[in-house]
């Protein structure tokens, strides 16, 4: 049976303002606790760990890579990362009975300093039968 991700949440890191310099904003894939760091401030807004549903044959271990940085574009054109990507996947990813799996992940963004706008990207997780 062929394997598919179904992203069911985008990961949303919310809203912050920045100061006079760079920060990061970090969402916990396990317990979508979000920190803010640096010359950022907080906004608010719903942040929100992305969540994916995976789905194959029952019962069989995958490998599920989640990318080392994704690029974000804003809407006025400015550039940030995110990093650390991380999720709440055990360390031998294993389908249930129905032949699915549910995870979460999060992530680090990374402002330089001086980057506006809404910030978008897509994350390429790539799945795979051991």
């Amino acid at each position: 049976m062929p394997l598919r991700i179904e992203i069911e949440t985008a990961l949303d890191l919310g809203r912050v303002a920045q100061g006079a310099g760079g920060g990061a904003v970090e969402l916990d894939p396990k317990t979508g606790a979000r920190r803010v760091a640096g010359a950022l401030a907080d906004l608010g807004g719903m942040a929100l760990t992305g969540t994916a549903m995976i789905s194959g044959t029952p019962y069989a271990r995958v490998r599920i890579d989640l990318p080392a940085r994704v690029r974000l574009q804003s809407t006025t054109g400015d550039i940030a990362e995110v990093v650390q990507m991380h999720s709440n996947l055990p360390p031998a990813p294993t389908l249930n009975e129905h032949g699915q799996l549910r995870f979460t992940f999060g992530g680090k963004m990374v402002l330089k300093g001086g980057e506006s706008g809404a910030f978008r990207g897509s994350v390429p997780i790539s799945v795979e039968y051991e």
